[in-house]
């Protein structure tokens, strides 16, 4: 009942719960890029970017939960 109630909160819809913490943490993770200046920033990215990237060919890094 908790959950149909406050379904952001406990996390039955991941999208909205996911969209909602982004919206919080937005106006502290602009001001941080701002400061980490361009090149620190494309580094930052590029870094994330490539990491994210070679996780995926690695099996079992990413576990899909369907329930």
């Amino acid at each position: 009942m908790v959950k149909s109630v406050m379904p952001l909160s406990r996390g039955v819809w991941w999208y909205a719960t996911a969209y909602a913490i982004f919206l919080a943490l937005l106006p502290f993770l602009a001001r941080g890029l701002k400061a980490l200046g361009r090149e620190y920033h494309l580094a930052l990215a590029a870094t994330v970017l490539a990491t994210w990237g070679l996780t995926s060919f690695i099996p079992g890094m990413i576990k899909i939960r369907l329930c």
